[in-house]
């Protein structure tokens, strides 16, 4: 058990002590500081954290996270600074005292800002199922520093070069910036038949949508404070072996890019989505205009309404014709209607 545990620690003048924070403990703590407290050696600063409560259980462990910044733009020395860190509690025996201080070092690191960006590429390809034939795809990232710090630079691009339809980009690597030449490693294949469909979370980083991608890495010497490189991916986009009949269908193919910087001596002061772009083509399978099966259609469509339209007029009876007798066919004494009529007497002869 500890009674008012305390921790100080001391650090090189140049830098400032922000906060303290826990990562991990199996008992609740807080952990309010002392910022900067005085000392009297200008060299080194000091501080001090009162671990809360104020009473701590045997066994009680803890991770704690120190936070410093480099007061002004750039370190007086690149050396490794040294902290000494402290633990002691107004109960603790004066025998364990040496056993409470640490002293250890950290790498300076400096700030500097590397982005990449896809600024043009090809997001869209249309192909027949007949005849695919060849296209241009153009894949382009831009490499710049926007910062004020020169560094060094690897990058790492992954590419998708062949699809299980049998669809190949022959790829190949143009630079564009005025700038000291990168270097690249020969390219080398990735992976090959990866079924995402199978894995339990997607995924959306690297190559995508190809069963052989093939990584190329490239580094330079310098890139100097706002500068930038742009690296162009082009080549033709065509099937190599008609193994299979193309169906009516979509593909997304997507490459990326990443950089990282020498972690010896810099840090990327941009967040991680600005390290690294990712670049998706659409290709489109079109199935060309087939008329006969149109014209079959329409044919037996327009014969089967035409039956139809028969058939309801037939029930209908417009078909049946109706007979009307003729006037010269009527029997004698009748007239047209069928009526017989009175005949005058016949005459005598007067015989008077």
């Amino acid at each position: 058990m500890a009674i008012r545990p305390i921790l100080s620690f001391s650090y090189p003048h140049g830098l400032s002590f922000q906060e303290a924070a826990v990562l991990q403990s199996n008992w609740r703590l807080s952990v309010p500081c002392d910022i900067n407290a005085g000392s009297g050696n200008l060299s080194v600063s000091n501080s001090s954290c009162t671990l809360g409560p104020a009473v701590l259980r045997e066994g009680t462990q803890a991770f704690l996270r120190l936070s410093f910044r480099v007061v002004g733009k750039e370190p007086q020395s690149r050396d490794p600074v040294s902290f000494t860190v402290r633990a002691e509690s107004q109960n603790e025996e004066a025998t364990t005292l040496g056993n409470n201080e640490a002293t250890g070092s950290l790498p300076v690191l400096l700030p500097v800002e590397i982005t990449v960006m896809g600024p043009k590429s090809t997001s869209y390809l249309s192909l027949s199922t007949e005849m695919p034939g060849n296209r241009e795809l153009t894949n382009s990232y831009k490499i710049k520093n926007l910062g004020s710090r020169a560094t060094l630079v690897h990058a790492t691009f992954e590419l998708p070069i062949q699809t299980v339809l049998g669809f190949v980009w022959n790829v190949s690597l143009n630079l564009d910036g005025e700038i000291k030449p990168f270097s690249c490693f020969p390219p080398r294949t990735l992976r090959m038949g990866v079924q995402t469909k199978k894995l339990k979370e997607p995924i959306t980083r690297g190559c995508l949508g190809a069963s052989v991608c093939t990584k190329i890495q490239c580094s330079t010497a310098r890139l100097s404070a706002g500068e930038s490189v742009t690296f162009n991916f082009s080549g033709d986009f065509h099937r190599s072996k008609n193994v299979t009949k193309l169906g009516a269908q979509q593909l997304y193919l997507c490459s990326e890019a990443s950089v990282v910087v020498d972690e010896t001596q810099f840090f990327q002061n941009q967040p991680e989505e600005f390290q690294y772009s990712q670049i998706c083509t659409e290709v489109e399978l079109i199935s060309p205009f087939n008329p006969i099966p149109v014209v079959i259609g329409s044919t037996v469509g327009g014969i089967l309404l035409l039956a139809v339209l028969i058939a309801i007029l037939y029930k209908f009876g417009f078909f049946k014709r109706k007979r009307v007798p003729k006037t010269d066919d009527a029997p004698a004494g009748q007239t047209t209607s069928g009526e017989q009529t009175d005949a005058p007497p016949p005459a005598h002869a007067d015989t008077s």
